[in-house]
């Protein structure tokens, strides 16, 4: 999606919390699929069903050789990560705040993905947030 794309949206969606927040995970699984395809563990991504998005969840991504999905959560604003960040879940979620430009969300993408992955290697016991998110967000 064209920055200016975007931009439309939001003022269509008359900046509006939930239509910004839409058409932030919409531009982040875009980022996420031409990331992935260049990661050899990347399988498939999609956006979150029902029960993932009441856990916070925006996308599921699919990696070959690990049983439980990699979790990501777009955001529009620093601000808007850093609070959801700060929040305890029981679950790893990768926070990625989405850029107007095109190629940033494609590198926070991908640091997240690179994060997601190497947590998911090494999680024993899932404790807090704070935990989880030892590498904080991405954009901030």
């Amino acid at each position: 999606m064209k920055p200016r794309e975007r931009r439309y949206l939001y003022k269509l969606l008359g900046e509006s919390a939930q239509g910004r927040g839409r058409v932030s995970e919409v531009s982040l699984l875009e980022a996420v699929i031409v990331v992935g395809a260049e990661l050899e563990w990347f399988a498939s991504a999609r956006k979150s069903d029902a029960s993932e998005d009441e856990r916070g969840i925006d996308i599921a991504v699919i990696a070959h050789g690990r049983d439980e999905p990699l979790y990501l959560q777009a955001k529009s604003s620093i601000g808007k990560a850093k609070s959801f960040a700060s929040k305890r879940r029981d679950i790893h979620i990768e926070v990625v705040v989405v850029s107007l430009n095109d190629e940033r969300t494609r590198e926070r993408a991908r640091e997240a993905l690179e994060n997601a992955y190497a947590e998911s290697g090494r999680r024993v016991d899932v404790g807090t947030q704070d935990q989880c998110n030892a590498s904080g967000t991405h954009g901030a």
